[in-house]
């Protein structure tokens, strides 16, 4: 306990973002099929989720499931499970019943936030079941401000804010754990690397279930951007997801190489050119990155594995390149570190 007089400890990464959100209530900060929610939309939603959370006895350090369909109200569960000082994890609905169950129990699940049309499914799970309504149109008179923000929020730089679960090597669920001062180190630098400027607008088409939609949910938030989050049939389909890039005016587009190779064999608009467009999770191939080129405003090629906060090496892809990297190659080549101990 901190002794009289002493000043409180500083606000973690996200509330103090949160904090940021709120001198702007009014931003236009996620576009959804059609719909767009405002900052002060999606502060109120987490303010409610946080008194949920709360009243169910949710405690910091308690780990909270999240598995929801593609949604705004994801990115409020996630920021309200932080709020209250818990862990956010992740999971798929699209996976079988029995490996949810396996990963919930290997995360130590205390309670799941899911939705309204998923929740016979996952009443089936031996988890205490948070349904979460989606985000209200309407915006309260009273906004959030910092003095609403719960004790908690104010946790150490070490505290964990996610855990991620690959298969492993053994096809079990494995959990790695990520603190906030990794997450933050991680976007601080994102903005050494490109100094992205406010405005920008993201695509969020990866799986929840990968860290690299953190970056996708977050960055917007970060950097003072807009996200367009595309739906299940979006991810799914060139086409479609071709034509919200050109309809959304995305500036930055995150994909794997087989989602961009997906975008390439479709009829590319013309005039269309993203400011920004990573590839990540998989070999860049020369074939590929020469078609990528001259569709992007920069090419960057990443990698990194769950263990070191999203990615963990950079490569800027050029026509003068003699020869692209395997994503693997740049393991063996690059020493992999925390994000935390990133200069």
């Amino acid at each position: 306990m901190a002794s009289y007089g002493q000043p409180p400890p500083p606000l973690s990464f996200i509330t103090s973002l949160l904090v940021e959100l709120s001198r702007s209530p009014s931003h236009p900060l996620i576009g959804f099929r059609g719909q767009v929610f405002t900052n002060g939309q999606l502060l109120y939603k987490i303010q409610l989720l946080v008194s949920a959370l709360r009243n169910s006895g949710v405690s910091s350090g308690d780990c909270i499931g999240v598995c929801m369909q593609r949604g705004p109200e994801l990115l409020a569960a996630m920021l309200a499970i932080w709020q209250c000082g818990a862990v956010y994890v992740p999971l798929d609905p699209t996976q079988p019943r029995e490996r949810l169950r396996q990963t919930g129990l290997a995360a130590k699940l205390t309670f799941l936030l899911s939705q309204q049309e998923l929740q016979l499914q996952m009443e089936s799970l031996p988890f205490a079941l948070i349904v979460v309504l989606p985000l209200a149109d309407e915006v309260p008179d009273q906004l959030f401000s910092p003095d609403m923000l719960d004790p908690a929020c104010r946790l150490p730089a070490a505290a964990p804010a996610y855990v991620m679960f690959t298969s492993g090597s053994s096809g079990q669920p494995k959990g790695v754990l990520i603190s906030h001062a990794n997450l933050a180190a991680f976007f601080a630098s994102v903005q050494k690397l490109w100094d992205l400027p406010d405005g920008l607008r993201y695509l969020a088409c990866a799986s929840f279930g990968f860290d690299i939609s953190l970056f996708e949910l977050l960055a917007p938030l970060v950097f003072a951007g807009t996200l367009v989050l595309s739906d299940a049939s979006e991810c799914r389909d060139g086409e479609l997801l071709l034509h919200l890039i050109e309809q959304e005016h995305i500036d930055v587009v995150q994909a794997t190489p087989s989602l961009w190779q997906l975008l390439c064999s479709q009829p590319w608009p013309a005039g269309l050119q993203p400011r920004l467009c990573i590839s990540i999770g998989e070999a860049l191939g020369k074939s590929l990155a020469q078609q990528l080129l001259p569709r992007c405003g920069q090419l960057w090629n990443l990698y990194g594995p769950t263990e070191c906060t999203i990615w963990a090496t950079a490569h800027q892809v050029s026509k003068a390149m003699r020869m692209l990297v395997n994503s693997s190659r740049m393991a063996k080549k690059f020493r992999l570190v925390s994000c935390a101990n990133w200069k």
